[in-house]
This record gives C-alpha cells, sequence and structure tokens, in this order.
C-alpha cells in the first residue's frame, strides 16, 4: 500500500482538540487522510483513509469518513 498511497493530510476531531484533561498515556484519535495512485483519475478526491485512536488503527476506509 505505500507504493501507491501518500499522506496528504493530518486531521485532529474538533472534539479532542478543546478537552483541556487528558488521560496519562492515552493518545488523540486523529484521521491520516492519503491520496491513491491506483484506478485511473481520482476525480472525486476521495482517497484513503485511516482511523486511529490510542495507537492503534480502529477503522479504514475513504476520506470523507473524516469529516
Amino acid at each position: 500500500m505505500l507504493k501507491y498511497c501518500r499522506l496528504s493530510v493530518i486531521v485532529l476531531p474538533p472534539d479532542f482538540i478543546m478537552e483541556s484533561k487528558r488521560k496519562k498515556g492515552h493518545m488523540n484519535p486523529v484521521y491520516l487522510l492519503f491520496d491513491r495512485d491506483w484506478g485511473g483519475e481520482d476525480s472525486d478526491g476521495n482517497g484513503v483513509c485511516a482511523f486511529v485512536a490510542d495507537g492503534e488503527v480502529v477503522e479504514v476506509g475513504y476520506n470523507d469518513m473524516a469529516f
């Protein structure tokens, strides 16, 4: 997959940006958005997204799941 995808954006959910207290050892959830290089022209601009929480991949899908 690394050959066909490149990281384009890291999205922090707004709910977690404003938290004042965080549990020790817990990482904020992030969405990693990737552009893709397979399947021809990406006319809809909807690449691959990985939702990561506490250092583990929770869900993988299209970029629009981050918004």
